[in-house]
């Protein structure tokens, strides 16, 4: 957690510390983030049936002392499935913009969703346009120690 912090903290004091959690990796994900209290918001639109809740995707702040924070910066680090940003925008500006990326356009049209959460995507993307899409300004990838 401290190392994220620092990151953070660096960027300016109106960034907060926010994780994209793959619900997908594990069923367990899900349930604990809704049962946390935290703030956090789902990136699939409208009324999900608890199958679909259990593979999406989710945006969550992460608050210091908190133990949901602790165990997505503990767990989901070694096991792939958060991905950490700093952003001055708040949660559901930032579940507007990222929703904008959960499907891409091949060239023969075809529809794909892009896993863009999953943390080992960001690298693969890291000198592309689409990360500069991701990363507009006040949103900052972050790389957590592993």
């Amino acid at each position: 957690m401290a190392h994220l912090t620092e990151q953070t903290k660096r960027l300016g004091e109106h960034h907060l510390l926010y994780a994209l959690v793959d619900g997908a990796h594990e069923p367990f994900i899900h349930r604990r983030i809704l049962l946390s209290g935290g703030t956090y918001r789902c990136l699939y639109r409208g009324h999900l049936s608890e199958t679909v809740q259990e593979i999406a995707p989710y945006l969550v702040l992460l608050q210091s002392g908190r133990t949901t924070t602790e165990w997505i910066i503990e767990e989901g680090i070694p096991n792939h499935w958060a991905s950490f940003f700093a952003s001055v925008h708040d949660i559901d500006f930032l579940q507007r913009h990222f929703r904008k990326f959960l499907t891409v356009q091949r060239e023969d049209g075809q529809k794909l969703y892009f896993r863009f959460y999953d943390p080992r995507v960001i690298p693969l993307i890291a000198e592309t346009e689409l990360l500069d899409a991701l990363c507009k300004p006040g949103i900052t990838f972050l790389t957590p120690k592993t």
